[in-house]
């Protein structure tokens, strides 16, 4: 990963920070109570914040994650409280 030319945002510069193998895709929708499966990544449709429980149970907000992206963060719960990131689908 890379910053962009204006130093703005995050831009993938690599093609092996793609995740692959994905064989699933399941609509997500940020939830403060209930839990997922655990993910592999999330595409992030429309950019914002994501916030997601870590498998030690604290909370993490990743800040202006790009729309358009798989971002690979293995979470069990993706938070409505922080999020401001849409269309988010869970990669398996």
């Amino acid at each position: 990963m890379a910053f962009s030319s204006d130093g703005a945002s995050l831009v993938n510069s690599n093609p092996q920070d793609a995740i692959y193998g994905v064989t699933k895709g399941v609509s997500i929708t940020p939830s403060d109570t209930d839990k997922i499966q655990l993910t592999r990544g999330i595409y992030v449709g429309v950019s914002g914040n994501l916030a997601v429980l870590n498998d030690d149970d604290t909370t993490v907000i990743y800040k202006n994650v790009a729309g358009g992206y798989q971002f690979g963060v293995h979470t069990t719960q993706v938070l409505s409280t922080g999020t401001t990131a849409t269309e988010l689908i869970a990669l398996y």
